[in-house]
């Protein structure tokens, strides 16, 4: 028991973390009810804290193996609770979207209770839907589905779930929960449904009014929803709307390429237009949005 606690303690001092928790662990696993095993504990619980930082020189695959391997000896409480959290975030931003959800997948279903399990299964009904897993975002979310929520909180799950709705194919069950939308957000995703199922009237209104309720167009998203209202007026045989939405919307997006992209659509005639749309929009996009 002594020799495993020296062993672990001087490999993980060298930068073996397999072998130096693999040996507190066996202390934990042979001795349960010692005073070594409760030691033996805390060393790992220390060590779990320190995984993701820089110094370790550990690949962030590998602190997270090692993390979700050893995560039931988080601290209990707030504690762990805010440890698991940091290196579920730590690995989103690093775009590891699925090795983050597995850590927020324990704590949701492993640790929390009530109205702060649902506000984080939230987070990682996103991390699904970053990961392209929309099915699992709407298993998450149903299955911490709650009443008396802080609206905030349940807007934003209603949103979530109207997006993974949608990323599964399930359009009809993903309009009826934006029938009323709480954000600018919600009406672009509402849009962006229309737009796939060629509902082109609709498509026009929503894109027109998140548009026009944003401030400025620094991210080609934005930008690129002036195209696609613009577009889908046109596509809906509104010219006269296609005209209103280009007359306020082209002098906002003054120095973009965008804005006479959008002024061009209504000169040609309508057997010309996908063929001269498609060329100004790989023009404006480089071919790689659609």
């Amino acid at each position: 028991r002594d020799l495993q606690m020296a062993l672990g303690r001087l490999r993980l001092a060298g930068g073996d973390f397999d072998r130096g928790l693999a040996a507190l662990r066996r202390v934990v696993d042979h001795y349960p009810h010692s005073d070594a095993a409760l030691r033996a504990q805390e060393a790992i619980a220390s060590e779990l804290a320190r995984l993701f930082e820089p110094a370790t020189g550990l690949d962030p695959l590998d602190a997270s193996r090692l993390f979700f391997q050893h995560v039931e000896f988080a601290p209990p409480g707030r504690d762990g609770d805010a440890l698991i959290l940091a290196a579920s975030m730590k690995l989103k931003e690093l775009g590891l979207f699925a090795q983050s959800a597995q850590l927020l997948d324990h704590q949701v279903f492993k640790r929390l209770r009530g109205a702060h399990r649902s506000a984080v299964a939230a987070d990682l009904a996103e991390l699904y839907l970053s990961a392209k897993r929309p099915d699992e975002a709407l298993c998450t979310l149903r299955s911490t589905r709650i009443a008396g929520l802080d609206e905030k909180i349940a807007a934003r799950r209603l949103s979530l779930e109207a997006k993974a709705l949608a990323g599964n194919d399930e359009a009809e069950a993903a309009l009826a929960l934006l029938a009323r939308p709480s954000s600018i957000e919600d009406i672009r995703l509402r849009g962006d449904i229309h737009w796939k199922r060629r509902a082109w009237p609709e498509a026009a209104r929503d894109y027109a009014s998140v548009f026009m309720a944003t401030p400025t167009f620094a991210a080609t998203s934005d930008r690129e929803t002036a195209v696609r209202a613009a577009t889908s007026f046109l596509l809906a045989g509104d010219r006269d709307g296609y005209r209103a939405f280009v007359a306020g919307a082209a002098p906002r997006l003054a120095g973009a390429a965008e804005a006479d992209l959008i002024r061009s659509l209504g000169d040609v005639d309508r057997e010309q237009f996908i063929a001269n749309f498609m060329s100004a929009y790989r023009s404006a996009y480089g071919g790689e949005r659609s």
